[in-house]
């Protein structure tokens, strides 16, 4: 199997490193490393579970820390996933039939062709509904990003934006899954949500988890985020 890491790996982890190394001075990282390390061993901690994304690759980086303790996929799954083009290019690699929206990298050549239409445009690493928007024009783009010097990406305007899909894999299954309806509509993190059932997503999940298992045999343990999905 080809272990080349994927398109742009080292991206998100130099951006991880390089905010921790600013804002957290080494010494404080390293008492953090040494209390988690007691708390393990002294609550006799059987799983840890990274509560937000943004501490993904920092824990899975530093394994040892948390005693092997850690629900997380792989790390190559991990850099996969964070970033939503690269999750993107890998559906369509192998599976060209995975009904996700057509989905482009914002770049200066192809800023007046994509936004000739509307066109939703997010960071391409990230969650929660930041710096994302529905953008109908060249100029209101501009307009929006031009201060922004995050990857951005844009995708043809879901039919449904309101739905977001957690799947959470334990041995290559599906111990839990559930679709959130954003009752707000604003596609923000703080939205109040509702649990709904829908078909066809249960059905593109098991799709979804058949496909990265098969890729990634063994790899696949910890919490999914399925979006930008057509149903």
């Amino acid at each position: 199997r080809d272990r080349s890491p994927p398109r742009g790996l080292g991206d998100v982890y130099k951006r991880q490193q390089s905010r921790l190394a600013t804002h957290i001075p080494q010494n404080l990282v390293n008492q953090y490393n040494q209390e988690i390390s007691q708390i393990i061993e002294n609550k006799d901690i059987d799983l840890v579970i990274p509560s937000k994304e943004k501490y993904v690759l920092f824990m899975a980086e530093n394994q040892k820390i948390f005693q092997d303790k850690l629900f997380l996929p792989s790390l190559d799954l991990i850099n996969l996933f964070q970033d939503k083009l690269q999750t993107y290019d890998f559906l369509r690699m192998h599976d060209s039939t995975f009904p996700v929206v057509n989905t482009s990298l914002v770049t200066k050549n192809n800023i007046d062709f994509l936004f000739s239409k509307p066109q939703f445009v997010k960071p391409a690493v990230g969650s929660g509904g930041k710096n994302s928007k529905l953008i109908n024009s060249v100029e209101e783009f501009h307009q929006t990003y031009s201060g922004l010097e995050e990857k951005l990406i844009s995708c043809e305007p879901l039919i449904h934006p309101e739905f977001n899909h957690t799947i959470i894999l334990k041995n290559g299954e599906i111990i839990e899954s559930g679709t959130y309806q954003d009752m707000d509509n604003n596609l923000g993190a703080s939205s109040r949500q509702e649990i709904v059932n829908i078909n066809e997503i249960n059905d593109i999940t098991t799709r979804y988890v058949d496909l990265i298992n098969k890729v990634h045999p063994g790899e696949t343990n910890g919490v999914y985020n399925l979006s930008l999905i057509h149903i």
